[in-house]
């Protein structure tokens, strides 16, 4: 297993950065066009037992990726897990803390496996943690622009 920790801190009360990030409308919005990520289904507020169906181009062919709401705790945290995919194993831990009228943190601990066979010599850990890298800075400029510097 493999571990992805990143957390930004932006300008909004906690419910209003809970609220915007259980969209998947929204988070399409601050995921990196280049991702090559959309929504095939998904409700339009996530909430728990969630699934949300979604297409990703960004490794050649498309693959698609079901993601169960597993936890939703409004609105300190909610998980994510990988129920379908190329994937191994992917849980996405979505974590807000408050910080008063300063803002909110949110965090983002992904814990991962890459696929295994002939794919997995490609999309291995360290492709996967660099587009997590890649996709995580984009996100945090998004949300900085929407919500403000903290």
């Amino acid at each position: 297993m493999h571990e992805f920790d990143t957390s930004i801190s932006v300008a909004a009360p906690i419910d209003e950065v809970f609220d915007f990030l259980t969209r998947p409308e929204n988070v399409i919005q601050v995921t990196a066009p280049d991702a090559g990520v959309s929504v095939v289904d998904a409700p339009e507020v996530m909430q728990p037992g969630s699934r949300n169906k979604l297409k990703f181009s960004g490794f050649g062919p498309t693959q698609t990726f079901i993601y169960e709401v597993t936890e939703f705790v409004r609105p300190e945290r909610f998980v994510e897990v990988l129920i379908e995919g190329p994937m191994k194993m992917f849980r996405n831990e979505h974590e807000f803390e408050s910080h008063g009228s300063d803002g909110t943190s949110v965090r983002d601990r992904i814990v991962f496996q890459p696929p295994g066979g002939l794919i997995g010599m490609v999309v291995n850990e360290k492709l996967i943690r660099s587009q997590l890298e890649k996709g995580f800075r984009f996100r945090h400029a998004q949300l900085q622009r929407l919500f403000g510097t903290a």
